[in-house]
């Protein structure tokens, strides 16, 4: 069996992503089932952009282990999760209020972008399958955002860098908004900024807090693997609505 699962949905030919859910109806318009088993047409994609469209959470475990050594911390697995979803300024006044570190947020903040700004300006590449999957998207006239705890600056400097801002309404940023993905506030703003409704969209998330937040909200939620998901892939894969192992994949299944 391929990591795919290739099956047909519903024998009227449509193609289908066993894993993904996600298809052609009989009349051509790309369509989603829920893990409830209710099918919508798909009018509006959400996507997170670390660990789901930008292949970066490599460089952001590299990050945090020089900035906790660099204050005289051990990186421990359990540290490193609970950082993963904050957003910068979160972890610095985590890391100073909670954990107890002597610089001020402010010094830690700029040590942290001092990293990790070269990496979206010149380096860090999409996943596989990503740019042919919002082409699909725009074709089917879907409208797309990006809600991710990445600044606004630095999202839109990666997108524009590898060739795929154009496809997306806007960047709504909890780094920017002072939120958080473990509440769905930055999810309704993106929402609203794409004008759809929660039946009829989908949300792309990688990390297993932010797939749990999007199910308690009512949100439907495609899970993305990616190598930093570890032993909670399964734990994601038991409450997103849909989970691929790439875009790859994805692509495959709606061929």
């Amino acid at each position: 069996m391929s990591k795919c699962d290739i099956t047909s949905a519903h024998g009227n030919n449509n193609s289908y992503c066993g894993g993904c859910r996600i298809f052609f109806d009989k009349e051509g318009t790309l369509s989603y089932n829920t893990k409830k088993g209710r099918i919508f047409k798909l009018s509006g994609v959400i996507f997170d952009l670390d660990g789901t469209l930008l292949d970066s959470l490599h460089m952001w475990h590299d990050v945090d282990q020089r900035v906790l050594e660099s204050f005289g911390m051990k990186p421990t697995n359990d540290l490193m999760k609970t950082l993963q979803p904050l957003t910068i300024k979160k972890s610095a006044e985590y890391l100073h209020t909670v954990l107890g570190v002597g610089s001020p947020p402010g010094d830690i903040i700029a040590e942290i972008q001092r990293l990790i700004e070269p990496h979206y300006y010149n380096s860090l590449p999409l996943k596989s399958g990503v740019p042919g999957f919002l082409e699909l998207l725009k074709q089917q006239h879907v409208s797309m955002c990006i809600a991710t705890a990445t600044s606004k600056r630095l999202t839109e400097a990666s997108l524009e860098r590898t060739g795929v801002l154009s496809y997306f309404k806007t960047v709504v940023s909890c780094a920017d908004s002072g939120t958080s993905k473990m509440q769905p506030d930055v999810y309704y703003q993106a929402l609203d900024s794409i004008g759809t409704t929660l039946n009829g969209t989908l949300v792309f998330e990688d990390a297993y807090l932010a797939v749990k937040t999007l199910y308690e909200a009512g949100f439907s939620s495609v899970a993305v693997y990616d190598e930093s998901c570890g032993d909670s892939w399964e734990q994601i894969k038991e409450i997103a609505d849909i989970h691929i192992n790439s875009f790859d994949c994805l692509m495959q299944g709606l061929a």
